[in-house]
């Protein structure tokens, strides 16, 4: 899904008399819902990145276990923010 199917519909439309406004309807809502859960997973995503961002360390590397990033993906994502 993505531009090769807004450029099929975009070309019943030039191609035929009949214009499927529903079908078109659906994908529209449908790729309103799938932006939304991209814009959330990219914003909890950026969240995690931002724990990295905002932390300061001694001059030493941080083992796995004190990673935040690695701490948080592997709790789901729950201490984000």
């Amino acid at each position: 899904m993505g531009i090769k199917q807004a450029k099929k519909h975009l070309s019943i439309y030039k191609t035929e008399d009949y214009f499927p406004i529903e079908e078109m309807y659906h994908f529209a809502t449908a790729k309103i819902r799938e932006i939304d859960e991209n814009i959330e997973r990219l914003n909890k995503f950026k969240a995690i990145l931002e724990l990295v961002e905002h932390k300061t360390y001694s001059g030493t590397t941080p083992s796995k276990n004190e990673c935040p990033i690695i701490k948080t993906l592997s709790n789901g994502g729950r201490n984000c923010g």
